[in-house]
């Protein structure tokens, strides 16, 4: 049970249910972490911060 705690969002027990329903090629992940990013280094963080 313990499992359900670490890091997963409460989205399931196992590590598998974080992995996307289809398999993603780097070139198309790559371009979404890098908006994640910015999001979080943009404006965003520094709403938090106010």
């Amino acid at each position: 049970m313990e499992d359900k705690d670490k890091g997963q969002g409460g989205s399931g027990p196992t590590v598998d249910n974080k992995r996307p329903a289809r398999n993603l090629t780097e070139a198309e992940i790559a371009p979404r972490r890098e908006e994640h990013l910015r999001r979080l280094a943009g404006p965003a963080k520094v709403n938090r911060k106010v």
